[in-house]
């Protein structure tokens, strides 16, 4: 009996334990699906500028926005698609002069296509064909007039060139032009919106590393922390150490967990920020290295490729080419009008279709016509205002130009100048590490007092701080360098 017993009681017992094993596959099947849930998403650079230009929302507009100058070029393309037109008509003429009896019908037939030309100006080509039918009728009492029909048929071709204006000797394809410089200027405001978020996500997403590094060395120092306070422990146990100095390795202990608290909040305010970047809900862990040694362009390197790839600057010689398109269309205004065209038509008539398609008859013509806008006050005033656009324009380029040198040449020192820093900080954080060692292993053997030690302890953190706040400041700057090359730091070293 008590054997029966002791087998339910361990059947009850491995059902509970198999109960617990398919909770626990259960939740880590939950928390692979989701994993946000539980464990923070972790995110390489790359994968977050990934994240964040998929989800803004202002990347969105600026796309549609390309996608609606795009269309404009198309609409004003469609303008130099040949037109074609056909005309039917019919006129009925009654009570004509000659006779009150007579009647006279007339049936027109006429198509054309009219084409642009590249180079300004039309060309057209038409054709037209009609009868004219009149109705018997008496003129007088002896004399009767049968009616007849009477067929006429007409091909032609002019070209039309608007000299001056457009074409040869002015800015042909104005609304193409314009629409284009609209796009170019739209895709570098698109590319600028994206170099500007990839530097928003790379100085927020260096600030998390930052936090995360820091978390790290302050989690080292608290266990550094418990481990004095143990071994102090110890040694007042052996009447080595008084009492006192295990009451100070007590405070010293909560003040390395409220520093390291306080580490955590700044690195779960990163993450919040990371996350409101990126346009997501879940936690974010950033896996990176913060210490990466780049490849550093000279100045004067830096500096022209700034000046030729620089998205603000690209942006406004677009802009300048475009206005210096409206200044030619704004002095073209105020120009004399000047039209040359010139036609050949040939037509036939007769009694039949036949007779009137042979199109006997021949006409030749030319022409010029010239018109001038007198005195037309609008018009001058526009060119004008138009040259002074430009002439700011080109001012502002020249400012910009001059600020672009020297915030290139100024980063590119300090980039420098950090790198040294770096290097040094980074051998002296090396001696001091070796220094704890050697202060715990001395604080052991009772060398050395615990005053000393503990500043061997606050030296590390306040050097690893440094360091840490060196490494943060180099990758933020290197950062806005790469944002002011534009898409010309892709030809420095990553």
């Amino acid at each position: 009996m008590i054997e029966v017993l002791s087998n339910k009681i361990v059947l009850k017992k491995y059902r509970i334990e198999l109960l617990y094993i398919c909770i626990f596959l259960v939740f880590a099947f939950i928390s692979t699906i989701y994993p946000g849930k539980a464990y923070p998403i972790e995110l390489t650079l790359h994968q977050a500028i990934k994240a964040a230009l998929r989800n803004n929302f202002g990347l969105q507009v600026e796309v549609n926005e390309l996608e609606n100058r795009i269309a404009e070029i198309t609409k004003q393309k469609a303008d130099f698609i040949p037109r074609f037109d056909l005309n039917l008509s019919y006129t009925r003429l009654e009570d004509q002069p000659v006779s009150e009896d007579i009647s006279i019908e007339n049936r027109d037939y006429s198509a054309s296509i009219i084409q642009k030309l590249p180079l300004g100006g039309e060309l057209s080509l038409s054709f037209s064909s009609g009868i004219k039918s009149s109705s018997s009728y008496q003129l007088d009492e002896t004399i009767t007039i049968s009616g007849e029909d009477e067929y006429s048929s007409e091909f032609g071709i002019v070209y039309t060139h608007h000299l001056l204006k457009d074409g040869l000797f002015g800015p042909a394809f104005v609304a193409i032009k314009e629409a284009s410089y609209d796009r170019q200027i739209q895709n570098i405001a698109l590319d600028e919106f994206k170099i500007d978020m990839v530097s928003k996500v790379k100085a927020v997403f260096y600030q998390l590393i930052r936090q995360q590094k820091a978390m790290d060395v302050n989690k080292e120092i608290l266990k550094i922390s418990e481990n004095v306070l143990e071994l102090i422990r110890l040694r007042n146990e052996l009447g080595l150490s008084p009492e006192i100095d295990v009451m100070r390795a007590r405070i010293e202990l909560n003040r390395s967990r409220e520093v390291l608290l306080i580490s955590r909040q700044g690195m779960e305010e990163a993450g919040k920020e990371l996350q409101n970047l990126l346009g997501i809900d879940d936690k974010v862990k950033a896996l990176d290295q913060l210490d990466v040694k780049r490849t550093l362009p000279t100045v004067k390197k830096a500096v022209s490729i700034a000046l030729v790839q620089n998205q603000q600057l690209l942006q406004l010689k677009k802009q300048i080419e475009k206005q210096c398109l409206a200044v030619k269309v704004a002095g073209n205004h105020i120009l004399p009008m000047v039209d040359l065209f010139t036609g050949f038509k040939k037509f036939g008539g007769g009694d039949s279709f036949e007779s009137a398609g042979d199109l006997e008859g021949k006409e030749y013509q030319t022409g010029l016509k010239v018109s001038y806008p007198f005195y037309n006050i609008s018009l001058t005033k526009n060119y004008h205002q138009r040259k002074r656009d430009l002439k700011k324009l080109k001012l502002k380029l020249r400012e910009l130009e001059i600020q672009i040198i020297n915030l290139t040449a100024a980063l590119t020192r300090q980039l420098y100048l950090l790198e040294d820093r770096v290097s040094i900080f980074r051998d002296q954080l090396k001696i001091i590490r070796e220094r704890l060692d050697i202060a715990l292993k001395a604080f052991d053997h009772g060398l050395i007092s615990i005053d000393r030690l503990y500043d061997a302890r606050d030296d590390l953190l306040e050097v690893e701080n440094q360091y840490l706040s060196l490494l943060l400041e180099r990758r933020q700057k290197w950062a806005a360098f790469q944002a002011l090359m534009g898409k010309g730091y892709s030809k420095i070293e990553n």
